[in-house]
Order: C-alpha cells, then structure tokens, then sequence
C-alpha cells in the first residue's frame, strides 16, 4: 500500500500533484546533471568536483523526496537505477551503445559509478539496483539507461522482492 489516509479523494488528489511536483524536480535535476557534466565528458574525464556537486543535489532531492513523503504518510522506497555500464555481459548492441558513448563522453560509466558511490554512502536507505541485471545475456538496454521489456521485468522483480521482504510478504514462487 502506498497512499495511506482517509480515502478522500481530494487528499489523494492533493497527494498525487505532490508527488508530481517531487518528480518534476527530478527532472530538472536530470537536466542540470546532463548540462553540467556534458561539456566536461566531451573534452575529458569528469572532474571529481564536478561528480560531487551532482551527487549533492541528488542528495538533495532525495531528501525533500524523504520529507515529503513523511509529511503526506506515504510509505516510499528509493532505487539507485543500473546504467548500461553496470551490466555484465553487455549484448551486442549494449555494447555498441558503449563504444559510442565512450567516444563522446570518456569516462561515463566511471563517472556515474563515482556518482552512485557518494549517493548510497550519504543516504543508506537507497536500495542499489545496479546488480540486477548482471550475467542476463544478450540485450537489456536500448540506450545508457532505458531498458528493454525484459530488463523492465528484472527490475521489477527486483523491487517487489525488495519491498516483499520489507514487509515481510511470503516471497515463494506459486
């Protein structure tokens, strides 16, 4: 269950254009990452400084994302997304996918591996989802972080057994 309260539909309404807002703000921190660090990736690698202060806002975010979720009496679970240089083995075009990005950006997959890093340090109650997709062969992502249907479903699974055990939900196969 994740909206807790009276079942009036004004509070869950009110509730839910919050939870937008949280997620608007996420995009424009995506916004600011990519603008921040595609210059840099572009000459070099990213500078530490630079990986830091992408982290910090993340941080940030995650913590108004924390409050607001106290404050509506939602129950939240936070998920350190896999990028395809998480994945092994990569498929094929995974890993054409690599070899072009590497072109353009050196030293992206070490940068977000630095970034997530300092994130799951700082704030423990971030689940780490970069593993999840280790030793599927083939194809899972279409680009550095979209998956595919099936990568959808590893996750997926990923996550509801995160939460199932949490909760302490009977987590056997039927």
């Amino acid at each position: 269950r994740s909206l807790e309260g009276n079942g009036n539909s004004l509070h869950e309404s009110s509730t839910i254009k919050a939870l937008g807002h949280a997620l608007a703000k996420n995009t424009e921190l995506g916004r600011l990452t990519s603008r921040l660090l595609s210059p840099l990736f572009r000459k070099s690698a990213t500078p530490p400084e630079i990986i830091q202060r992408s982290a910090q806002l993340f941080l940030d975010r995650h913590g108004e994302a924390k409050t607001l979720c106290a404050e509506l009496k939602v129950t939240c679970h936070f998920f350190m997304q896999p990028m395809i240089g998480d994945k092994q083995p990569h498929g094929v075009i995974e890993t054409r996918i690599m070899d072009d990005t590497n072109l353009t950006y050196p030293g992206f997959d070490q940068a977000y591996r630095e970034f997530a890093a300092i994130a799951l340090a700082a704030a423990p109650d971030i689940v780490d989802l970069r593993s999840a997709l280790d030793g599927v062969e083939g194809t899972l992502f279409n680009d550095t972080i979209h998956v595919i249907g099936l990568g959808n479903r590893l996750l997926a699974t990923t996550i509801i057994g995160h939460i199932g055990a949490e909760l302490g939900l009977d987590q056997r196969p039927r």
